[in-house]
């Protein structure tokens, strides 16, 4: 009986599933090509992937602590940072984003620091963090914008540290004093196409401010779903199930879940990244493969 009741369970919640998803079927992303990056030196972990609206590609390098620079076809053009203290070194990257679309930020963890490079990777200038932290508050994810905002994930006391043209204005949002709205185990920040800012917690509930930090959204999934990345379209938040090849999706227009298959390169068995350029998504795979996918909305 006991059994019974637990397969009754199960098929209950595919049902649900199922009837959330806005086909009525599972969706799928076909792979239009696979980008391999190169030359490599056999020893690359790629943890992080950002596409500009050239084309480019940035990789945040994790074993050697560096940053790479490829060109559409997969070309590593220049490398920079490796393990150290002194910028430009790194320690621990862990993320990446652009204020102009022709610059490269990158948030240095355990150096508690912000990278600035250029569009080919040369140094530019760098913003020591530790001012603006207050115990022990690690940055996990950073985005930023056009206008010189820059928008960085503190886990640990869940909340976001907002600078402004680098560092002339700071702000605080997401805290305990948010209520509803207040973070818990945040795990990613992004920006979308309308400027607003998107979080995803540990558990891929989503968070949703303005520019400024006031609150505009909260939704929980139909489902936990420990989260490995979060990718922004226009219509879209794309959550990167962990250790899978499978997205959550939520739609704003429909307000409705999708679960995403993917169909990765060959070889891979799971999604590390992923991000939205110029209506392709570009993923990273845990064999270094980039799959690129064509996105209609």
């Amino acid at each position: 009986m006991q059994n019974a009741k637990l397969i009754f369970g199960r098929l209950v919640f595919l049902i649900i599933l199922l009837g959330i998803n806005e086909g009525g079927v599972f969706g799928q992303l076909k792979l239009h090509k696979t980008i391999t990056p190169q030359p490599v030196r056999g020893r690359e972990i790629f943890k992080k992937i950002m596409v500009n609206d050239f084309g480019d590609i940035y990789l945040i390098e994790q074993g050697l602590s560096e940053v790479y620079w490829l060109d559409s076809t997969g070309t590593i053009l220049k490398r920079n940072g490796g393990f150290g203290w002194a910028p430009p070194q790194l320690n621990q990257p862990i993320d990446l984003g652009t204020m102009t679309g022709i610059d490269v930020v990158i948030i240095d963890r355990a150096n508690l620091q912000i990278i600035l490079f250029d569009r080919q990777l040369n140094y530019l200038t760098n913003l020591p963090l530790q001012k603006y932290l207050s115990g022990m508050a690690y940055p996990v994810s950073v985005a930023a914008n056009r206008m010189g905002e820059i928008y960085i994930l503190l886990a640990e006391a869940n909340q976001v540290l907002k600078l402004e043209n680098f560092n002339k204005a700071v702000t605080y949002f997401g805290g305990f004093d948010y209520a509803d709205y207040a973070l818990n185990q945040p795990a990613q920040i992004r920006l979308d196409p309308n400027g607003r800012v998107v979080i995803a917690n540990q558990e891929c509930v989503l968070y949703e401010f303005d520019r400024y930090g006031a609150p505009l959204l909260k939704v929980t999934p139909p489902q936990k779903v420990q989260v490995d990345g979060l990718i922004l379209t226009p219509n879209k938040r794309l959550i990167i199930a962990a250790r899978s090849s499978r997205f959550l999706s939520y739609s704003l227009r429909s307000n409705s879940w999708e679960l995403l298959d993917i169909g990765l390169p060959r070889g891979a068995k799971r999604i590390l990244a992923g991000t939205y350029s110029n209506r392709r998504l570009y993923l990273l795979c845990d064999n270094n493969l980039i799959g690129v996918y064509r996105l209609e909305e």
